[in-house]
């Protein structure tokens, strides 16, 4: 896959965008307009964007073709006015480890990466805006797949960037998919949404019926078991189901959190020939981090369970005696069969909360106070020395402060 040469022309802000496939519904998508100019008049967003983009080389060098990306995707997706996105994630960053990360600084985020340092191309990264607090930040690479992945603590986020080539080994890609596991298991007390991202490479997958054509290979077929059983056995679900490269569904989103996902699109970008594939959520992140207290749960409810360490076994088994017909049998039959229902739900959660322990509740997260600049703190330690109008009238530099 080769970069395009040269960064294409602004659109005119006037001009139509392109057109996109939506899982949800058509729409419309800024990635071609130009910023516009000042603030004035933009509302405050009500919804957050996610962004997830297959870069074919984010290189900021002199001499690349690809060192206009960066500023591209600062300028029309992550600091657009009106724009609130908590993260973008991108695969096939083509970065090294000489290329310091204030060479890809995007005002408003910092950034979190894993190169590929044996060989040309892949690489993991991740854009994440300066509001939230990240920690325990992990990377893989053993040449072949990367990934990066971190919490996002005043969310309660788990975001992670991959990388899976084509001809990626069963081998290198289990690899990955235990550590991104045992990553997952180190958290699973706490309640946090996941959002596992990237550019998987498995395009025999059918995300509709869950299923795969044998067509590609043993590893093929060994990274699609693989990776279907990882999101049985973690509760979780890809949502992505429109092409992302031709009609190949490539780069995929997988997260424990549908219910607040309300349009799924992707549409061509001039970053890539991957599509860029925008996940809009019903609420605004960002805007949440400033005055929503930690979410509280219910002591007594399915979400307040740690459903991971259930004792399955003994759950099952106790299912497993009940009469259901008896029960059924006490439910009025007038009500087309709402009260069996309920009755259903209690009984289960009744034997779920005994055979399940409870999930840690999130603690409070008070966000600190941002830090000043150095140099307004510089000039006000200076205004305290006695000499200063002196050094002012003199023009001469204050003697050194001590620390």
């Amino acid at each position: 896959m080769v970069p395009h040469a040269n960064r294409p022309p602004r659109a005119d802000p006037n001009a139509s965008a392109p057109s996109t496939d939506s899982v949800h519904g058509p729409k419309s998508h800024p990635d071609e307009l130009s910023p516009l100019p000042g603030n004035a008049g933009i509302q405050q967003p009500t919804y957050s964007s996610l962004y997830i983009l297959n870069g074919q080389g984010l290189s900021p060098k002199a001499t690349s073709q690809s060192k206009w990306k960066i500023p591209f995707i600062s300028d029309t997706l992550l600091n657009r006015p009106g724009s609130s996105v908590p993260f973008l994630a991108a695969s096939e960053s083509w970065l090294k480890s000489y290329i310091h990360d204030a060479q890809v600084d995007i005002p408003h985020y910092h950034v979190l990466r894993c190169d590929r340092a044996s060989r040309k191309g892949g690489g993991a990264l991740l854009y994440v805006h300066d509001s939230l607090l990240t920690s325990d930040v992990q990377t893989f690479d053993d040449g072949i797949c990367q990934s990066v992945i971190c919490a996002i603590e005043p969310i309660h986020f788990i975001v992670a960037s991959v990388y899976r080539p084509p001809t990626a080994s069963l081998k290198s890609f289990s690899k990955m998919m235990t550590h991104l596991q045992s990553y997952l298991d180190d958290t699973r007390g706490e309640v946090s949404t996941i959002y596992i991202t990237g550019d998987f490479n498995l395009p025999n997958i059918d995300w509709e019926s869950m299923t795969y054509v044998r067509s590609l290979g043993a590893d093929n077929a060994g990274s699609c078991d693989l990776l279907l059983d990882f999101l049985s056995s973690n509760f979780l679900s890809q949502i992505v189901n429109c092409g992302t490269r031709l009609d190949n569904v490539l780069d995929l989103v997988i997260t424990n959190d549908t219910n607040n996902i309300i349009e799924v699109s992707s549409s061509h970008t001039s970053l890539s020939d991957h599509n860029l594939v925008e996940v809009r959520m019903g609420y605004d992140v960002l805007g949440s981090t400033k005055t929503s207290p930690p979410k509280k749960v219910r002591k007594f409810s399915f979400y307040s369970l740690n459903i991971h360490e259930a004792d399955t076994e003994a759950l099952k088994d106790q299912m497993g005696d009940i009469n259901w017909v008896k029960l059924y049998s006490h439910c009025p039959s007038d009500d087309h069969g709402a009260s069996f229902a309920e009755l259903i739900r209690l009984t289960v959660l009744q034997l779920c909360i005994i055979h399940c322990p409870q999930k840690n509740q999130p603690q409070d997260q008070t966000r600190r106070k941002p830090s000043r600049n150095r140099s307004v703190l510089y000039r006000k330690r200076c205004k305290m020395k006695p000499g200063y109008n002196v050094w002012k009238r003199t023009s001469q530099l204050p003697p050194k402060s001590r620390s």
